[in-house]
């Protein structure tokens, strides 16, 4: 059953006095990402590997502690970012790059990140609210989304009624819902995120999607806040894999 938001987002409705299709704005984010060299890479099969999801553009360079020195991460509004590793220990911490009263270079942690037990594959959700920031993690390993899955997790501050093949629920922020398939060839599946706007129900994304075999699929669903009145302010994200790839020894 849907509810009404617990909090004001007029703004973010805006948009969706009907129901939208696979040929509207709203569709998978872009996922292309860049390698550059100053991003922390992998020192060892044990590393943490993590992407970065920003639903709003973050102008500020951020760092994390890897392999002993301060290294630059890749933050894409709206889209994960390429690969990066962690070899410390859990909490994860984010630094801004500033210098003190001496003009010396120096390293403020942002935000610090608790890390899941067993997992080395996650993907980092970050945002930004004025100066504060705040950052929770989604597990990538199979015990946390096994093979032949898709699921969808509620990345926005408000309540969401989402229809995932076969599986439909109420999400809270942070939320998510897993829809499994037995069989490996190729079938397709409908997917629909719903919310209640001034007592009236709204579609804020609709479109059906191929999946075969064994493989996972991820949705992450976001508010981008006002901006250009052209583009959707709520955007999804999709990722998918076969599983976490086997880590190569890294010979000296």
């Amino acid at each position: 059953m849907l509810i009404r938001f617990t909090i004001s987002l007029s703004l973010f409705f805006a948009a969706f006095v009907a129901p939208v299709t696979a040929q509207d704005t709203l569709r998978p984010a872009d996922m292309q990402s860049v390698n550059l060299s100053d991003f922390p890479s992998m020192l060892s099969p044990d590393d943490l590997k993590f992407m970065i999801l920003a639903p709003a553009e973050i102008t500020e360079e951020l760092y994390i502690f890897h392999g002993g020195d301060y290294k630059r991460v890749q933050v894409r509004p709206q889209a994960l970012s390429t690969e990066h590793f962690y070899s410390g220990a859990s909490p994860m911490k984010f630094f801004r790059k500033g210098q003190d009263e001496e003009g010396k270079v120096i390293y403020t942690p942002i935000v610090e990140l608790g890390l899941p037990s067993g997992s080395k594959d996650l993907i980092v959700c970050l945002q930004r609210r004025g100066v504060q920031y705040t950052a929770f993690s989604l597990d990538l390993s199979l015990s946390a989304q096994p093979l032949s899955t898709v699921k969808f997790v509620n990345f926005t501050p408000a309540n969401l009624v989402v229809i995932l093949d076969k599986e439909k629920s109420l999400l809270e922020p942070g939320a998510d819902l897993i829809s499994r398939f037995e069989k490996k060839e190729k079938t397709y599946f409908n997917f629909k995120i719903g919310a209640m706007y001034e007592d009236e129900p709204k579609m804020l994304f609709s479109n059906r999607y191929p999946f075969r075999g064994e493989m996972r699929l991820l949705f992450i669903g976001f508010a981008t806040g006002p901006g250009n009145s052209n583009e959707s302010p709520f955007r999804v994200v999709s990722y998918r894999d076969r599983g976490p790839e086997p880590r190569a020894l890294i010979v000296e």
